[in-house]
């Protein structure tokens, strides 16, 4: 699905407005939503020019409409690279099939300490879960390890900013 498939140019506008109005951008570039969600997922509502009121989430949103031509799949959850749930920024925002915070944790506690252990047994008996679920998240990893890096930092990052 194409944002342009939902929302004409005029609505788009309008969101983007709206959009505009409830974010503020940190010191690394992340739009930080101020406005309301639904389960940890930024959404917003706004009243378009006919009348009607769009309710959407706004990092679905925003990957939609700085990507138009791209196609969406409905299935897709929005992941950001940042750590930073709250973020809209739709260059910190990637779609994924399947949640991957709790990919995301594994991986980060595997790249910190996986290298004390020599097989799957021993890290999943460490981390607290079954050898299928470190083997999978392993080959997770192994299959793209620039987009892992890139979640696991901000991960990291947010991790770090909420301890203080």
């Amino acid at each position: 699905m194409k944002v342009l498939d939902i929302h004409d140019a005029e609505d788009i506008r309008v969101v983007r407005k709206a959009v505009e109005r409830k974010t503020t951008i940190n010191r690394r570039g992340c739009m930080v939503w101020n406005g309301a969600y639904a389960h940890r997922t930024p959404i917003i509502q706004a009243r378009l020019q006919d009348g009607s009121r769009v309710y959407a989430s706004v990092k679905r949103f925003m990957v939609m409409q700085a990507n138009p031509n791209a196609d969406y799949s409905d299935r897709y959850r929005y992941c950001n690279t940042c750590g930073d749930y709250r973020c809209v920024n739709p260059d910190h925002i990637i779609p994924c099939e399947k949640d991957v915070a709790k990919a995301v944790e594994v991986i980060a506690w595997l790249k910190r300490f996986g290298m004390r252990y020599n097989t799957n047994t021993e890290m999943a008996k460490a981390y607290g879960c079954s050898i299928p679920t470190i083997g999978k998240y392993r080959k997770m990893y192994a299959e793209n390890p620039d987009v892992w890096d890139r979640l696991v930092e901000g991960f990291e990052y947010a991790k770090k900013k909420n301890q203080r």
